[in-house]
């Protein structure tokens, strides 16, 4: 809220008569009247105080009108106030223009009239609110100025220390400025284009995104400087400079050191990539040797029960060997595309138990689902023990059956879930799957509640039906 101040105005007459009569005339003026009696007084309340006017009655004794004025204006404080004079006698043109070269702005006779000096008075009272609202303007915009010099000087001295490279440059491409990083990299810039400074060019680069940055937007792009052999990602932002025109300030972050290490991860990750499928490849070969050791010892095993244990002992092993060969021809070395996993699994298993498996039908239903490696080889081997088994026992009294293998996600793609079924004779009632002889029946216990931290659930109506539920990793 702007608070008015009220105007002083100081009265000098060594008549205290004359400054009652004054000071009656400028009675209806909303002023501070401050009256002197002496030249030597009104130079104490002048030195003291800020006046609007000085109304100086030229007669006084001791120092008249003219040496108090001479002295006002020689004084760097008082020197610009307006001074009227007022005399009764002195009215020949030589004394007025002696008042005029004092520094006094204007001339009043006795008898004042009322009219004349108060519409005086108030030309000077307006002049002198103007002036101070000018002054106070004037300062106010030194303030701002200097404000804005400092913050100039601020931004200046952050640009000219970034450790980044900062380019300014205007519609016509010419360039504004660059701090020191970008001059110590491109060279001097004065009178450049930016086409010629950082390209060598002739004309607009074909892949330059100034437009976007000038239309507003904020331009992210890596680019190579065959200039400097470097590679930058830049940051373009318009900026809107005093006169209203649009600039853009373009920021080089070198990132040719990071490039280069992505490059080196890169080439390094790949031939990691292709080791470890070589590793799986071998190891996969590896699998299959044993296997077919295992196949060639079993031909002179006459005991049915020890060729049972070679060819499940082959079953595992082909299982396991089944994913390194996955391993091996997939591009995502993490995770197995487990669809196409077990139905390769599925018939090899229907293969091995040719003889046992008459008219059985396989039915494998399995989600397009992904688990990694490890939990991979799991699975596969519980589906290799649960088939198996299927395939061995469950239709032992008849040739015709049905196994089921099916295989999906679930509580929003959290947790997975395998369901084995067959429709053969089904597991006797007192069945107990955590007390039991059989081998394959123990992994599979050990494997989902040991490995996979699942739970595995067994249902014998209407065949057997085994429920194994696990979180996906």
């Amino acid at each position: 809220m702007t608070v008015t101040v009220k105007q002083n105005i100081l009265i000098v007459d060594d008549w205290p008569e004359n400054l009652l009569a004054m000071e009656t005339i400028l009675e209806d003026i909303d002023v501070n009247i401050i009256k002197a009696n002496s030249g030597e007084e009104a130079l104490w309340h002048v030195l003291k105080s800020d006046f609007a006017l000085i109304i100086l009655d030229v007669q006084m004794p001791i120092m008249d009108g003219f040496e108090t004025a001479k002295l006002l204006k020689e004084n760097v404080k008082t020197q610009f106030i307006p001074i009227i004079f007022v005399t009764a006698i002195n009215k020949e043109k030589a004394h007025v223009f002696k008042g005029y070269e004092s520094g006094a702005v204007d001339y009043v006779f006795k008898p004042v009239e009322k009219e004349i000096l108060e519409s005086k008075v108030k030309v000077f009272l307006e002049l002198n609110e103007q002036k101070n609202i000018i002054e106070l303007q004037t300062r106010e915009i030194e303030e701002k100025s200097l404000q804005l010099e400092d913050d100039r000087n601020k931004l200046m001295n952050i640009l000219n220390t970034m450790g980044n490279g900062v380019c300014i440059l205007n519609k016509e491409y010419d360039i504004e400025y660059v701090n020191p990083v970008i001059e110590r990299e491109f060279g001097s810039w004065k009178g450049e284009k930016c086409y010629e400074y950082f390209h060598d060019k002739n004309s607009v680069c074909s892949w330059c995104e100034n437009e976007k940055a000038f239309a507003g937007e904020n331009v992210t792009k890596e680019e190579f400087f065959k200039k400097n052999k470097r590679t930058y990602e830049l940051l373009d932002t318009p900026i809107k400079n005093p006169d209203g025109s649009l600039s853009v300030l373009e920021v080089f972050n070198d990132i040719t050191f990071r490039k280069k290490m992505e490059d080196e991860i890169r080439k390094s990750l790949h031939d990691k990539e292709n080791l470890l499928k070589e590793i799986h490849h071998r190891v996969k070969n590896n699998m299959m040797v044993i296997t077919s050791l295992l196949k060639l010892q079993s031909r002179y095993v006459k005991d049915e029960k020890i060729l049972d244990i070679f060819r499940e002992s082959q079953n595992r092993i082909r299982s396991m060997a089944s994913i390194h060969e996955q391993l091996y021809k997939t591009e995502d070395l993490a995770r197995i595309n487990f669809s196409a996993y077990i139905e390769n699994l599925a018939k090899a298993l229907v293969g091995s138990y040719k003889t046992i498996a008459g008219n059985i039908k396989l039915e494998v239903n399995v989600e397009d689902i992904s688990f990694d490696s490890k939990t991979a080889i799991y699975c596969g081997l519980i589906i290799n023990e649960l088939v198996s088994n299927s395939l061995k026992y469950a239709f032992s009294e008849s040739k015709d059956g049905k196994i089921t293998i099916n295989i999906n996600s679930r509580d929003n793609d959290e947790n997975a879930q395998i369901i084995i079924k067959d429709n053969g004779k089904g597991i006797p009632d007192d069945f107990d799957l955590r007390n039991t002889e059989s081998m394959g029946m123990q992994l599979v216990t050990m494997f989902v509640e040991g490995n996979l931290n699942g739970t595995v659930e067994l249902n014998t109506d209407n065949g057997t039906e085994f429920r194994i539920k696990f979180k996906k990793c």
